[in-house]
């Protein structure tokens, strides 16, 4: 109690600190939390154990009845921010058997996300879910944060929290790790540079983010085919190149460049396939005009200018 106490004072004076001053007592307090609130776990088995008379601060030493299972299989392990997670299950399992418990009272578990270092996790979604004959339907879950600056592959968490009689009868679940990007990497990774148009905007393409979609925005490009007008060679190239960039940007002439070319080759790919469609629509068009006249000739000797055999030979010819 004199712990606690001595940690709660210390939690109101990191309380009292100015975060912009100093950025590092805001993990701080994280870590702080996470220590009270395990010491409130200790101190209530404790309280527990002396009520009962079992030592439940010691390792169990026998393994638990049940278990809760997330469906690993059938889950994603690489998703994006600000998507819905697709829709998964949670059971209840026996720990010998591995079979679902159907029987028995309705369960309720909590539900939570933690990084590679066990610290909680920001996500929105169901936090309290119910167990009905042993599964519990997960959806409409989101991740918030990106994986890669919040501690590695994130990891969901699933514990019994009532009755309180099966608390410390269920093994808590955990799933595999989940991988977080972008919502952005999602957009990219679904459409090829064949499906984009020029009517799109910028901020489709790789390697262009917010910053710099305001930044082309401000010189007035705003689609793909406004960059791709862009010139790429001269003193024009070198002006259009020190208005995006700045000092701290790891843009250079050559990733620029490579951009202006990509978006050059969706305009151009778009434009030839409009150039195609039309070529065969002309085709089709001739050929039914050539069929519609066959229909009236009667046939007539093999080699004959107006004969069917050599209208279709020179239609072979004209389609060649």
């Amino acid at each position: 109690k004199r712990k606690k106490r001595k940690m709660e004072k210390l939690y109101e004076d990191l309380v009292k600190c100015s975060w912009e001053q100093n950025q590092g007592l805001l993990r701080m307090q994280e870590q702080l939390m996470l220590r009270l609130d395990n010491l409130e776990k200790r101190m209530d088995m404790a309280i527990r154990a002396k009520s009962t008379g079992i030592d439940q601060l010691t390792p169990r030493k026998f393994p638990l009845k049940m278990q809760l299972n997330f469906d690993s299989e059938n889950m994603e392990t690489t998703w994006y921010t600000e998507r819905s997670y697709p829709t998964f299950k949670i059971f209840l399992r026996k720990t010998d058997t591995g079979e679902v418990v159907t029987e028995g009272v309705d369960v309720s578990i909590s539900l939570d996300v933690v990084n590679e270092q066990g610290q909680h996790v920001e996500f929105r979604g169901p936090q309290v879910l119910l167990l009905k004959r042993g599964v519990s339907i997960v959806s409409n879950f989101k991740f918030t944060k990106l994986s890669s600056k919040n501690g590695g592959l994130f990891y969901l968490i699933c514990k019994v929290a009532h009755p309180p009689a099966m608390v410390d009868e269920v093994e808590s679940g955990r799933s595999a790790g989940v991988k977080i990007m972008s919502n952005r990497s999602f957009q990219i990774h679904r459409r090829a540079n064949s499906e984009l148009s020029g009517d799109e905007s910028v901020s489709i393409l790789m390697g262009i983010g917010k910053e710099y979609t305001d930044r082309l925005a401000a010189q007035g490009i705003k689609t793909i085919a406004d960059l791709a007008s862009v010139a790429t060679e001269g003193e024009a190239f070198q002006d259009f190149f020190r208005s995006i960039s700045s000092s701290k940007s790891t843009l250079t002439t050559g990733k620029l460049l490579d951009t202006v070319y990509k978006a050059r080759e969706i305009v151009r790919n778009k434009r030839r396939k409009f150039d195609d469609d039309d070529i065969t629509e002309q085709y089709e068009a001739e050929a039914v005009r050539t069929i519609d006249s066959l229909k009236h000739i009667k046939t007539e000797e093999v080699g004959s200018s107006t004969s069917p055999q050599y209208l279709l030979s020179q239609g072979e010819k004209n389609e060649k």
